[in-house]
Order: C-alpha cells, then structure tokens, then sequence
C-alpha cells in the first residue's frame, strides 16, 4: 500500500469516529452528510472488510431514522444486511440487524414494517438455534408487541404462546426478558377477553331484544 493510500485509510477511520460523534452528539443532519462522503469512499478503502462497511452503513441508517427519512433509512440498512451476510457473518449478528431496522421503523410508528423486520430476524437465525435463543425471543417479544399495539391481540398471543416458553429456557434467561413477554402476554389476554365479553354481551342483548319483540308480535 502506498503512502497516499495510508493517509485515505487513516482519514475514512477518523471521518467516521467524527461522523459517529456528531450522531451521538444530536447533530444528525451533519452526521448524515458525513455519511454520504465516507461510505462510498470505505467501500473503495476497504474492499475486503465488508464489515467495516455494513457497520458504517448500519449506523447512517440509524442517522436516517432519527429524522424520518424512512425509506432511505431502510435502503440503506437493507444495504448494510446484505453487505454483512456477504461478508459471511453469522446468523445472529444478521438477525440483530434486522432487529436494529424493526426497532428503528416501531420507534416512528410505523409498526407493519417493523413487524416485518422482527419475524424476518426471528425466522433467519431460529433455523439454527431454535426458538429458545435471546436473539430470537427479543425479535418475538417486537413481533408480538407490534401486533398487539395495532390492535391484533390474537396474533400477539399466537407470538405470545411460543415466546414465553422459549424466553424462560434461552441460555442466560434474563428475569427482565421472561416479565416482559408474561406481561404482553397477560395485557393482551385481557384485551381479548374484554373483547369476547363485549360480543357475548351484544348478542345477548340482541337476542333479548328479538324476543321481547315477537312477544309483542305473538
């Protein structure tokens, strides 16, 4: 390598050390601008750290997120995930990444896209590990929390069914993980019996109704 590519190296490390800082720091637009500069010139540094450049990527996506430019920030991280999974990175670590982009949709209210990113995190590594992994119980606790918050209680429980089971046996099973899927379970457990009590009662009343007024006819 010669000097002049040293010195390139050396600026694109510390351009995205000072990229960073400036997203850490709440200057994001700056951040995203920074990003926009160095990621094109890492991917011509570094051809062969495909890791430095999903990181890289993973994190201008994150900028992205923070002011709501959503589809270039799921560009960009979907960018990020291939780039990872080219660099043969295991599943787990591709799983986290998506976990990053559900967290990063849920956390602007876009809720069906983040479902979406927790299944494919959960299906893309639970082939490996089975259910009762922590990667794979943290994206079911997001499937089931997302559908639950759009009022899908159902399929929150359905999530619900093999999430709490797989959380208390996950290796390092984490008290704070278990509470929360039983909580969510619990909260949307209720929903639905509130919401099978209303129907019973509507029909109830509507039955009484009916009759009283064929009485009335008979």
């Amino acid at each position: 390598m010669v000097d002049g590519d040293e010195d390139e190296t050396r600026r694109i490390l510390r351009g995205l050390e000072e990229a960073d800082a400036l997203a850490l720091g709440g200057r994001t637009d700056d951040a995203i601008a920074a990003y926009i500069d160095l990621v094109p010139r890492a991917e011509r540094a570094f051809p062969h750290d495909r890791l430095l450049l999903a990181v890289a990527l993973d994190r201008f996506s994150a900028a992205l997120s923070v002011v709501g430019r959503f589809d270039e920030m799921a560009e960009v991280q979907g960018r990020a995930i291939r780039v990872a999974e080219g660099a043969g990175r295991s599943a787990e670590e591709l799983a986290r990444m998506r976990i990053s982009l559900g967290d990063r949709w849920r956390d602007n209210g876009r809720l069906d896209e983040a479902l979406r990113a927790y299944a494919a995190a959960a299906e893309g590594v639970e082939i490996e590990t089975g259910t009762a992994h922590p990667v794979v119980v943290e994206a079911g606790i997001g499937m089931a929390e997302c559908a639950a918050e759009l009022g899908r209680h159902g399929d929150a429980l359905r999530t619900y069914r093999w999430v709490v089971p797989a959380a208390r046996r996950a290796p390092g099973e984490d008290g704070v993980t278990v509470r929360r899927a039983e909580t969510g379970r619990a909260a949307s457990a209720a929903v639905r019996r509130r919401r099978v009590a209303a129907v019973v009662g509507a029909a109830l009343i509507f039955g009484a109704v009916v009759a009283v007024f064929w009485e009335q006819l008979a």
